[in-house]
């Protein structure tokens, strides 16, 4: 039997508490798309899921995107609290330098830019608990000297 012919990722999926309050995070903070036409529903009405769309964009200019599923289920989001479930691309350290600011300025509890072994990470949380990371693709020289600390970068 041969194996079969997976084409990639579908879809992510985010456990959320309150799923309105977290799909807002995404999208007003993290700049992701609703597709309020793919909106979950009961049979009775009502949601249990939204969609969420993230352009990834390559340094060649190409673009994918991206799907995140925001589902209700309160037990996962309180064991999610504290994990770093994904880690979102900027280009260069100017563009974390001004994620760090964006996140204060809206409220968003953040870590300070840390040194990584070859480049830099901010961590932000979302309303549920769990941590976002941002990294850069701009790289410094490879250090075994890099940043430690026991709740962002766990």
């Amino acid at each position: 039997m041969s194996r079969p012919n997976f084409i990639g990722i579908n879809h992510l999926k985010f456990a959320a508490a309150d799923i309105l309050k977290t799909k807002n995070f995404y999208c007003s903070i993290m700049n992701f798309g609703y597709l309020a036409d793919y909106d979950h529903r009961m049979p009775s009405g009502e949601l249990f899921a939204v969609m969420l769309q993230l352009e990834h964009t390559t340094s060649s200019g190409a673009t994918t995107p991206i799907l995140v599923e925001i589902r209700h289920n309160e037990a996962q989001a309180k064991a999610q609290q504290g994990w770093d479930l994904v880690t979102i691309g900027v280009r260069t350290k100017d563009d974390l330098d001004a994620c760090k600011s964006w996140f204060e300025a809206n409220g968003v509890e953040c870590s300070r830019v840390f040194t990584g072994p070859k480049g830099w990470v901010l961590a932000a949380l979302d309303p549920d608990g769990k941590i976002v990371r941002v990294y850069c693709d701009e790289e410094h020289e490879w250090t075994t000297e890099f940043d430690e600390d026991d709740f962002w970068l766990r």
